[in-house]
């Protein structure tokens, strides 16, 4: 009798060792004991079936977005539609049936691109979603209120020469009543954004150039706190830039390089 419980007792001491050790299967298997963790994806393809035509370059790549990091996430992003309601903007083909107004691309495009930004997982405020009447002097107001971090407005351009054409974005680089910097405030200044934009807009529609301009009356640059930019991104009386802006897949790819450019700099800044 006492062979016995020697002999259970050496195996329940072998059994508790070997637990202990790992000799047993699945002791050390951290699988069985921890949650697998899972990565959000570092990329979301928001042109699956993107088809561009010969208007624009055929050697620019519409490769899957890059996911917003964790910081940049917190950040509010506020998309200002050019024009709206009885303010229509410029207008192609004034009082004759192919009649265009410059409102209705602005929010097309500031939809798409909000849609973009989204699901790179930006946080987005719209100053307008539908047709309608802003003061353009208010809009500045608006994205203040909403305690924005970026303001970015939508437009397309005019001129009373048809010569003239292109793609350009304004900026202002503002400082605060104490003689803050916004890149002291917000981490990134109205510059950076306003340029980085500039080159990818002009890599994705292939329009002229007209670099980047700064205006300190510009009332949603002076009005708004945060950085701010005005994006033009085609003249609308040019024969050459209309073209371009009637064609289905412009929206989308102006959308797109803003999106592109906004997701870069604001990586490398939060």
């Amino acid at each position: 009798m006492k062979r016995i419980l020697l002999w259970i007792n050496c195996i329940l001491i072998v059994l508790l060792f070997s637990a202990c050790s790992g000799w047993l299967p699945g002791a050390n298997d951290g699988s069985a004991n921890e949650e697998t963790e899972t990565d959000e994806p570092a990329f979301v393809d928001v042109l699956p079936n993107m088809t561009v035509s010969s208007l624009f370059p055929d050697d620019y790549k519409f490769e899957p977005l890059p996911v917003l990091n964790e910081n940049a996430q917190t950040k509010l992003i506020v998309i200002d539609p050019g024009h709206g309601g009885i303010d229509v903007g410029s207008i192609y083909r004034e009082g004759t049936e192919d009649e265009f107004f410059e409102k209705d691309i602005d929010l097309i495009i500031a939809l798409r691109l909000r849609d973009f930004l989204e699901a790179a997982g930006a946080r987005v405020y719209m100053i307008r979603e539908t047709d309608v009447y802003i003061n353009h002097r208010a809009r500045g107001a608006i994205a203040n209120e909403a305690n924005g971090d970026l303001f970015i407005s939508i437009h397309n351009n005019a001129s009373e020469h048809s010569s003239v054409q292109g793609t350009e974005v304004w900026f202002y680089d503002k400082v605060d009543a104490f003689g803050k910097t916004l890149e002291e405030l917000y981490g990134i200044s109205s510059y950076t954004i306003a340029s980085a934009i500039q080159n990818e807009l002009l890599a994705a529609l292939g329009t002229e150039d007209r670099e980047l301009r700064t205006d300190v009356e510009m009332a949603v640059l002076a009005r708004s706190r945060m950085p701010a930019v005005a994006v033009e991104g085609a003249y609308m009386t040019s024969p050459d830039d209309i073209q371009k802006i009637l064609a289905d897949e412009y929206a989308d790819i102006y959308a797109y390089a803003v999106a592109k450019a906004l997701i870069s700099v604001m990586n490398e800044a939060y």
